[in-house]
């Protein structure tokens, strides 16, 4: 997740179901799904490596774009 702040208008088209509005929320958060989605696996050779699971990526982008799509704006 980058410093820098998800412009208002982005979030206000977000809402109202704007498919390129949310894919640059999804991306702004890209860096902080990839940690949280990561995996520690333990290869044939039995040498522990760190993967992205894309299974977990999936279900954390899915309940980010619900999350959207719920949120009231005030």
């Amino acid at each position: 997740m980058t410093d820098k702040k998800i412009p208002y208008t982005v979030i206000v088209m977000a809402v109202r179901e704007d498919v390129t509005a949310i894919n640059l929320i999804l991306k702004h958060f890209e860096p902080y799904i990839n940690r949280l989605s990561q995996k520690t696996i333990l290869d044939e050779k039995g040498v522990l490596s760190t993967q992205v699971s894309n299974d977990i990526k999936q279900e954390l982008e899915a309940k980010l774009i619900v999350s959207i799509l719920n949120f009231q704006i005030t």
